[in-house]
């Protein structure tokens, strides 16, 4: 019975596996996701679903392709035998080496890993809290992650769940951190060391408006852990980076076949703290076409207000239904970030060009 359980166990989980793939395949299609949390009713009160601490799982992988369950690291113990070393951790699991960076190629330049204190002589986890302008794009294709991620800062609850706040670069600092994912029905630690890839002392990928903080890269890192390199995180859609922040199901709606009650199913899922992304279909012919408007097709955005505003529109009287984007790929050389407002029905009313409004 126990060789029939194990079976039927790694075939669920080759299933998911060949599942997941499909979805980015499906996701060309869809225009617009809303994420919904996991919620248990209980008479006339209903609860989010947040697992404890106690109730996670611990889990460390490697290589690309396929999924192979590794050693457990414990954060808590990996962190104390550093201390009384004297040692900063290096993970065995997940290398500073090009294995690491990519499955399909070698780079094309020397890349070097580097501590956070190499790269600036003031690191810090946080500077000054958090916020979705934490998160900015570097030269990975993982504009689905990095939507989830700035949604992710919206709502501190689901936030410090992922994000667990005992870390930082000063007290009890061994060079090691974690994070937390939701995978498989299982809220699981991935533990990661602080050398993160760099090209000319400039890190690569995700990173934060502050160059002293690094919450942003490290989370990155152990989501590229977990799915066995930072190319393997190229391609994807933010429903799939929501759904494993939050242990939640995602609703999808396509704009062309969108019901009528659109704008109230988003107003409800602003009130329940739910996370949501939107994208345009993308151009066949051109990567990452840009719209007359501005807008990115093929590109994901985070949805970060939902509302109805009183604004002079010709023809139009009243409250118009709107939605603000954020493009966390779209910094432009002044250091401004554009994002847009945007009616329903995809007209665009207005421009927003200032740095931190999207």
């Amino acid at each position: 019975m126990d060789e029939l359980t194990n079976f039927l166990k790694q075939a669920g989980k080759e299933f998911l596996n060949v599942a997941g793939d499909a979805a980015v395949g499906a996701a060309k299609e869809v225009v617009g996701s809303v994420i919904n949390e996991i919620f248990i009713k209980k008479e006339a009160d209903t609860k989010r679903v947040l697992p404890s601490i106690k109730n996670m799982r611990v889990l460390g992988e490697r290589g690309s392709g396929t999924r192979v369950q590794a050693d457990i690291q414990d954060f808590d113990a990996i962190r104390s035998m550093c201390l009384a070393n004297g040692s900063l951790f290096e993970d065995p699991l997940f290398p500073a080496n090009n294995e690491s960076l990519l499955f399909s190629q070698r780079p094309d330049r020397h890349i070097e890993w580097m501590r956070p204190h190499e790269i600036t002589d003031d690191p810090q986890f946080f500077v000054e809290g958090y916020s979705r302008f934490d998160v900015q794009q570097g030269e990975l294709g993982d504009c689905w992650l990095l939507a989830a991620t700035a949604n992710l800062t919206q709502d501190p609850n689901l936030f410090f769940r992922v994000v667990p706040p005992d870390q930082n670069f000063e007290e009890n600092y061994a060079g090691i951190f974690h994070f937390c994912f939701w995978q498989y029905g299982k809220w699981i630690d991935v533990v990661v060391d602080d050398r993160l890839p760099t090209y000319r002392g400039e890190l690569m990928y995700m990173h934060s408006t502050e160059k002293n903080e690094f919450w942003s890269a490290l989370l990155e890192k152990a989501y590229a852990k977990l799915h066995g390199s930072y190319e393997a995180l190229k391609g994807g859609t933010t429903c799939e980076g929501m759904e494993d922040f939050t242990g939640g199901v995602t609703e999808w709606y396509d704009l062309k076949e969108a019901p009528q009650n659109l704008f109230n199913i988003l107003h409800k899922a602003v009130d329940r703290n739910s996370l949501m992304g939107c994208s345009l279909e993308p151009d066949p012919n051109v990567l990452e076409a840009e719209t007359r408007e501005g807008l990115i097709r093929g590109h994901a955005y985070s949805i970060t207000k939902v509302c109805l505003l009183d604004i002079a529109v010709p023809n139009r009287q009243g409250k118009i239904p709107m939605i603000r984007m954020r493009n966390p790929w779209v910094m432009r050389p002044n250091g401004m970030v554009r994002g847009v407002i945007v009616h329903l029905n995809g007209v665009i009313y207005r421009k927003i060009k200032s740095r931190k409004s999207v």
